[in-house]
């Protein structure tokens, strides 16, 4: 599911544990710290552990995140080369968060989205886009790109979901199994937003600050809920659940048809 602009979209079925997500805090050249003086490498597993990204790697994520800086000018304003943000960024395009290199695409995400990911599939490349935003929506281009990167690395959880699910015979509705689907595919979207809302709080709101910039944080949903069954009452999973409700019953659609 993109990463959704406006309001930023988004039992017995419901997953037994939270599908783990992982937001890699340790930047090359850059030990990010906590208050208690943990290192957040402690906090923050980095997966795949057999992926070690090399000097090449590096040099295709510095190549993107220019890329994304040459498309969307105004994110210049909160991303300085070298500091702590852009490092993470090059580390994600070098592949330290999937284990592959993942892309940067100027395309425009579909349905009205501020961003969208590809994960890596059959062979192809995963790639992220991010919609141009007015000049007075800069920021939310990169949170949606800060979210991209996050959420891309649910891409085996969901095709795990997508082989379940929509594999399913005899092929004809089931309100179980539809019901399943959307609270499993949105727990993973709902634990990729808390994933974003703790990089806002632990490396891009520092990070504005060392350069005197006030940030809004509105564009990083910094009050979602503290649960995922109390974010899934809210408006703000709505839009999640009809778009998981309708990838289903349009897959549906296609095998009948």
């Amino acid at each position: 599911m993109p990463f959704e602009k406006g309001i930023f979209c988004q039992n017995r079925f419901m997953v037994k544990a939270l599908v783990k997500i992982w937001i890699v805090a340790s930047i090359t050249g850059c030990t990010l710290t906590m208050a208690s003086g943990q290192d957040l490498r402690q906090i923050y597993a980095i997966a795949p552990a057999r992926f070690v990204i090399s000097k090449s790697d590096l040099d295709h994520g510095r190549k993107q995140v220019e890329r994304v800086l040459q498309d969307r000018p105004g994110m210049g304003k909160y991303i300085a080369r070298e500091d702590t943000v852009y490092r993470w960024l090059v580390e994600q395009f070098a592949g330290e968060g999937i284990g592959q290199r993942i892309y940067w695409s100027n395309e425009t995400p579909t349905h009205g989205t501020a961003g969208q990911n590809h994960p890596p599939e059959n062979g192809g490349a995963a790639k992220v886009l991010v919609r141009k935003q007015d000049l007075n929506m800069k920021e939310v281009e990169c949170a949606a790109l800060i979210y991209e990167l996050l959420n891309i690395r649910n891409g085996r959880e969901f095709n795990k979901l997508f082989r379940r699910f929509l594999t399913a015979k005899p092929v004809k509705p089931n309100p179980q199994l539809r019901e399943e689907f959307v609270l499993r595919a949105s727990m993973l979207e709902y634990n990729t937003l808390v994933s974003t809302k703790s990089f806002y709080s632990l490396v891009w709101l520092p990070s504005l600050k060392e350069k005197h910039i006030e940030s809004d944080s509105w564009s990083w949903r910094t009050t979602i809920p503290s649960s995922f069954s109390e974010w899934r009452k809210s408006d703000d999973a709505k839009t999640f659940l009809k778009y998981w409700g309708e990838a289903y019953d349009n897959w549906l659609a296609s095998k009948k048809g």
